[in-house]
């Protein structure tokens, strides 16, 4: 056998190689292909489909995804109904982003949880407008920030007030520059009236720590992720008027099995968004109305920390803070985001679940909000002004700085 025959045989079985090779290959991806399939179809019966992504900026919204509505029930248009005394419709901070939505109970699953009397939302709204506040902080001179207007609900007869991170941040800038540089009052009533002062009990270390350098941004995009803080009721703005030995208060349910789509909820907050710093500060109303809860989504895991609540006139900026109040007259959820659009009624308001919070809180201090709220506020707050304000006042102020 001479040498070109040689190279001819190997050149063959090189080619035979090369072919069973690219045949396995071939055989491989289709496997995969199949594999990738037979899973996206799992994961959309389960509904487990990415948010869209909306683009505060620009009022632009991008789909990650085709949301899926297959195997899901149809919702029965709900008219809102408001009761309000000041019917002003605005805009809202912040967007949402990279969730994903929870699947709604099956018929079997509802069945496991026993039916409770319900209230009626006009007790409930009497009692949702009784215990919400407005809290509204202002600088001695302009530039460094506006002054910032939201809500909050008192959840505890002490006076202790559940209410946003974003809002509750102004709070640990009152000496920044120079003593009550940022004076931070407590109003209620409709039209609110300035009648407290109150001292941060626990302010989210994980919300500041991730989102401190956006302070000084009128529009930026953030989840709603651990944007919570407590706040304690310490005196009254009249000196000679003294503290209520009890405060009206809304009970809140930290239980994921009460939350369902399709359900009934009171909203309530202080929308401020078209007004002027002269009427906040003199003819600010609470806003109630009753809306249906659209869908449910979880910030990680198959955990309920958000619900979409669709447009409503709740859906501007001064609602942050604001209650979602359930048919047993729980609060379930506190107002923090929304999407962007022209019309309120075309955006969808967004509420971090009482579940949601109770977790975060879990974690970030190793109690959970019964327990932290059965120790002694005062010591409390002290402890919080003297160990962890300091070091989340400097992320503050290094944005300020900046």
């Amino acid at each position: 056998m001479n040498k070109e025959k040689i190279e001819n045989i190997i050149k063959i079985y090189a080619g035979s190689l090369i072919i069973f090779l690219f045949m396995i290959i071939i055989s491989d991806v289709r496997n995969e292909t199949e594999i990738y399939t037979s899973e996206k179809q799992n994961s959309e019966n389960h509904q487990i489909i990415p948010v869209k992504y909306i683009s505060y900026l620009n009022g632009q919204v991008k789909s990650l995804n085709q949301e899926n509505s297959g195997g899901t029930k149809s919702e029965t248009p709900l008219k809102e109904k408001i009761i309000t005394d000041n019917e002003i419709v605005t805009k809202i901070e912040t967007s949402i982003q990279d969730l994903l939505v929870i699947p709604t109970k099956t018929e079997e699953t509802k069945q496991e949880i026993p039916v409770k009397e319900t209230i009626s939302f006009d007790t409930i709204n009497k009692s949702a407008r009784e215990s919400l506040v407005n809290v509204l902080c202002t600088t001695e001179s302009s530039g460094y920030f506006n002054p910032i207007s939201g809500s909050g609900i008192i959840i505890d007869k002490k006076g202790v007030i559940l209410t946003n991170a974003h809002i509750a941040q102004y709070f640990l800038l009152r000496d920044y520059i120079k003593k009550d540089f940022v004076t931070c009052s407590i109003r209620m009533g409709s039209p609110s009236q300035p009648l407290y002062k109150a001292e941060p009990l626990y302010i989210s270390e994980e919300w500041i720590t991730n989102n401190y350098q956006n302070i000084t941004q009128q529009n930026y995009s953030e989840n709603g992720e651990s944007d919570y803080a407590f706040l304690l009721i310490t005196e009254t703005i009249n000196n000679e008027n003294k503290l209520l030995n009890e405060f009206p208060r809304t009970d809140y349910d930290t239980e994921e099995n009460t939350i369902e789509v399709g359900a009934n909820v009171l909203l309530a907050g202080y929308p401020a968004g078209f007004l002027g710093g002269i009427t906040i500060q003199k003819d600010l109303n609470i806003t109630t109305t009753i809306k249906q809860i659209k869908k449910l989504y979880t910030f990680s895991e198959q955990t309920l920390d958000l619900i979409s609540l669709g447009g409503s006139v709740l859906a501007q900026k001064g609602s942050s803070g604001g209650a979602v109040v359930n048919n047993q007259n729980k609060l379930i959820g506190l107002i923090v985001t929304t999407t962007e659009s022209k019309l309120t009624q075309e955006r969808d308001l967004r509420a971090i679940t009482l579940t949601h919070i109770n977790r975060s809180l879990q974690k970030e201090i190793g109690l959970n909000i019964k327990n932290f709220l059965s120790f002694n506020l005062l010591a409390i707050s002290k402890s919080f002004t003297e160990i962890k304000a300091p070091i989340l006042k400097s992320l503050l102020i290094k944005a300020l700085e900046k």
